[in-house]
């Protein structure tokens, strides 16, 4: 089995919007209205990321379990790191 942290960059985005929209799914399911959850796909948080990031200050990370995206990680304003976010499928 194989475990890579890497840093996100725009040719990215697929996977970060993939494990997004998933973690969301899992982990809000029953507690998020239905109808939010089923609009809430990775195609529409890949455009989402693909939109925002070139201009965020936050630092993205994502993890790869035999190549497969499995979570990532946000630091917003990182040189402070005032708050942190972490999503896993």
């Amino acid at each position: 089995m194989s475990f890579e942290i890497i840093t996100t960059t725009l040719d990215r985005a697929e996977d970060i919007g993939y494990v997004h929209a998933m973690s969301w799914k899992a982990a809000y399911s029953g507690i998020v209205p239905k109808e939010f959850l089923d609009i809430f796909t990775p195609k529409r948080r890949t455009e989402v990321f693909r939109k925002t990031f070139p201009t965020s200050k936050s630092e993205y990370y994502i993890a790869y379990v035999n190549n497969n995206p499995l979570g990532m990680l946000e630091l917003e304003n990182p040189r402070m790191m005032m708050r942190m976010k972490m999503f896993v499928r």
